[in-house]
């Protein structure tokens, strides 16, 4: 299935002048994300990600050993999946 060219020229058209900021506060839905190990070493990303899952109303960030983006799931797929069960977990209580 793919996108009308319409639809994908009016999500280029917007897409850099969004504002990820205000749009995590929207989210009502648990976030998690999984940096891979070069984001976690580079800091600007790492606050980016601390300040955004902070906006989420139920936001985590979880370090996976072995995770490279967007390879995790192929690398370390026991690893990556104990992470979100744990996280579906949490969010159900």
């Amino acid at each position: 299935m793919s996108c009308p060219k319409w639809a994908k020229e009016e999500y280029l058209e917007h897409y850099f002048g969004y504002r990820f900021e205000d749009y995590y506060v929207q989210v009502k839905c648990p976030v998690l994300m999984l940096p891979g190990g070069e984001e976690l070493q580079d800091e600007r990303i790492k606050q980016a990600m601390q300040g955004l899952s902070k906006l989420a109303s139920k936001g985590k960030i979880v370090a996976v050993p072995g995770w490279e983006h967007p390879y995790g799931w192929l690398l370390n797929p026991d690893e990556m999946g104990k992470a979100v069960l744990e996280f579906l977990a949490k969010v159900r209580n």
